[in-house]
């Protein structure tokens, strides 16, 4: 979302999360500097402005950022979260003004906003340019001069929704234009009429669905027939108590809807209640998908029976919970898109490549065979950061990776080889094959030996294979060794 943001904001707010992640730590001019890709003069700038920031925000005073010569800056404390800094700042962009315009208020003119902003249409326009990549991820788009998002209404929906959550998480209410209080009392009819338990992240979501569906439906904008397939949603055992619930608030409108944006709303709304509720809620759920031979769910069955062919162990999968959960997730991908920080999320994927990687690459391969090529390469990384940590609690992937096979040759005793052993594992988290026949130095990935056989062995092994001096089982230096000889292997 910082793509919304003015350019020095959006660099703003990188220093003032970086000094929230160093709260009482100096950083030098130099370090910010090259923390944003700014020049040194221009961190003393920002710096003085963001002060001026926070005055505005919090108070004077109450927090700012020190200089001292020779030292850099310093935050001294901080607020538990600078959320409510960070809302301020979207709060003057322009382009984050003019895509709430769009759905707040679309009787005011680009024109008249202009006006208001002291800005010029060239200007706008430039500006809104920015966000063309987030438009493009729901297939919208901007019309300006007439301040309009064109695309499917399904889509426009889910790009406010993912909008208005991030930016505002649920820090403060993000719709003035409707009561929170009215809703809250709502969400807990509906909480107590299906026994959820929504928890408040939960209720959260359901309220900014409902608030959303209410404004375009007052405005006349509807869902098309791109949802119709969602029609298993009928025998959902949730259904009828949902959809009795939804007609209420479409009766407060005084609007005549389509079943289409019904089913649309329940749909929303059953697919945002919490996975973990009762055994019995969910096997009915199971059923439910199951029964109805839906899609997703056929997907991810072919997925987890995939995953216990080539790991042969089907207990550690909870076959049908993990099947359930997993199919949530596809279907809330694959139908409205998810935005996450892409940076963040191929760091995290990088990282899960690096540490499983034959796991990574097999559920990789897999979902793509599975999801028949449709995915584009945002939506797979995306389905794949939503499903490897699921996939992680419910499996403990390490068990599953080829073990690595390290030649061990310690001249002390048993004992000493048998602590060796121990540590090794305790520090590695993979799984380990320790060999002691010098016969099979051939099939060695690594080998770990003691100062005084060290020449010997190094002299019977390709240069390729690492070998480790390991006196000392507690040298934390060695441990360390071992640790980038493991990651340096390219598994």
């Amino acid at each position: 979302m910082h793509l919304f943001l003015e350019k020095d904001d959006e660099i703003r707010l990188v220093i003032v999360k970086q000094f929230s992640n160093a709260v009482n730590q100096w950083l030098t001019r130099n370090e910010l500097a090259k923390l944003v890709g700014v020049s040194q003069k221009k961190i003393s700038t920002l710096i003085n402005s963001i002060n001026d920031d926070l005055a505005n925000v919090y108070g004077e005073k109450v927090y700012a950022i020190e200089s001292c010569s020779g030292k850099g800056y310093c935050l001294e404390k901080g607020p538990a979260t600078f959320k409510k800094l960070e809302i301020y700042y979207y709060n003057r962009s322009l382009a984050f003004l003019f895509i709430k315009k769009i759905l707040f208020d679309q009787k005011k003119s680009t024109i008249e906003f202009c006006l208001e902003n002291y800005t010029s249409f060239a200007t706008l326009n430039r500006k809104l340019r920015r966000i063309a990549p987030i438009l493009n991820l729901y297939d919208l788009k901007l019309n300006v001069s007439k301040g309009q998002l064109q695309g499917k209404e399904v889509r426009i929906r889910q790009f406010y929704y993912e909008v208005l959550k991030n930016i505002y998480g649920t820090y403060e209410w993000p719709i003035k234009a409707i009561e929170k209080t009215i809703l809250d009392q709502q969400i807990e009819q509906l909480n107590v009429e299906t026994k959820s338990e929504f928890s408040f992240v939960e209720r959260y979501i359901m309220e900014i669905y409902l608030a959303i569906a209410v404004i375009r439906i007052r405005q006349h904008h509807y869902v098309d027939s791109d949802f119709a397939e969602y029609n298993w949603l009928t025998n959902h055992p949730l259904y009828e108590i949902v959809h009795h619930f939804v007609n209420l608030q479409f009766k407060q409108l005084n609007e005549t809807v389509s079943d289409l944006e019904s089913e649309y709303l329940i749909f929303l709304f059953i697919t945002s209640m919490r996975i973990d509720r009762s055994e019995d809620a969910v096997k009915k759920e199971v059923a439910f998908f199951k029964d109805n031979n839906i899609r997703e769910y056929m997907l991810v069955k072919r997925l987890q029976n995939n995953l216990i062919a080539h790991y042969e162990n089907e207990k550690q999968l909870k076959a049908e919970q993990l099947a359930y959960i997993l199919t949530r997730r596809v279907i809330l991908l694959e139908n409205f898109g998810h935005i996450d920080d892409i940076q963040e999320m191929e760091t995290y994927l990088n990282k899960q490549q690096d540490k499983y990687p034959k796991f990574y690459s097999f559920v990789k391969e897999a979902v793509f065979k599975l999801m028949s090529g449709d995915l584009n390469f945002y939506q797979m990384e995306q389905l794949l950061t939503e499903i490897i940590p699921i996939l992680k609690v419910n499996i403990p992937v390490a068990e599953y990776e080829n073990p690595i096979k390290i030649g061990l040759f310690y001249e002390t005793g048993t004992a000493q080889q048998y602590i060796a052993q121990n540590k090794i594992v305790e520090q590695i988290n993979r799984k380990v094959i320790f060999e002691t026949n010098e016969q099979n130095l051939e099939n060695m990935d690594i080998i770990i030996v003691d100062e005084k056989n060290f020449q010997g062995i190094k002299e019977q092994v390709d240069p390729d294979v690492p070998i480790i001096s390991f006196d000392s089982v507690f040298n934390d230096n060695s441990v360390n060794k071992l640790s980038r000889a493991i990651e340096n292997m390219g598994r």
